[in-house]
């Protein structure tokens, strides 16, 4: 019943945010990554709530609580928008938006048992989470003031705040940038790695 009743929470928190996200989207299409195109929502919709399927039909063994995160993650892509109306919200969405791709890459080296299996997996996930939710969100965030740096007088309070450093925050998307480039050709190398040590001898996959 325990497991039930997570996987209903987690299907139900899926639907909220999906909507939450897209009705942000539709709100304030500008500053949104779906904007306000139907094939934007569709894409929006469907990457995230494909994700958390994932989770759910794994019945929420390790590997299925990283995708079922993945895909609440990325609907926060849309929570740095003035549309999201609320200072928390828009604050999480500062910090998570770039989460995502970090959390499907950890998913894909976790397959099926959840856990990395090297210690240069660990050191590559590590640094993705790192760069993702640190240098691409924390920090900045710490000194991002939405309404001196971009004149969005319509976006919420940023909780975080600490000085307005619009330098910094500059400097921390470069590394921030760069730094994920770095992590994302390694997570490909190392899902490559994986998927040919899968191949049988002889490189031929039998039914």
């Amino acid at each position: 019943m325990g497991r039930i009743a997570i996987v209903l929470a987690t299907a139900s928190l899926g639907v909220l945010v999906g909507a939450v996200s897209l009705h942000v989207a539709r709100d304030e299409p500008a500053y949104s990554f779906a904007a306000a195109s139907a094939a934007g929502a569709v894409a929006l919709l469907v990457a995230g709530w494909a994700l958390i399927g994932v989770g759910l039909a794994s019945r929420f063994r390790r590997f299925g609580l990283i995708a079922a995160a993945a895909g609440i993650a990325w609907f926060l892509l849309e929570w740095n928008n003035p549309g999201i109306g609320s200072p928390l919200a828009f604050t999480v969405g500062l910090v998570f938006y770039a989460a995502c791709p970090a959390l499907v890459g950890h998913a894909v080296l976790a397959y099926p048992s959840g856990r990395l299996r090297s210690h240069l997996e660990r050191a590559v996930v590590g640094v993705a989470y790192a760069g993702s939710m640190v240098v691409l969100g924390l920090l900045p965030a710490l000194f991002f003031d939405p309404q001196a740096q971009e004149g969005c007088s319509a976006c919420p309070r940023n909780i975080l705040l600490m000085a307005d450093r619009a330098g910094a925050v500059d400097e921390l998307n470069r590394v921030g940038v760069v730094l994920g480039l770095a992590w994302s050709v390694a997570l490909a190398a190392l899902a490559a790695r994986r998927a040919r040590s899968a191949v049988p001898a002889g490189g031929a996959v039998y039914m």
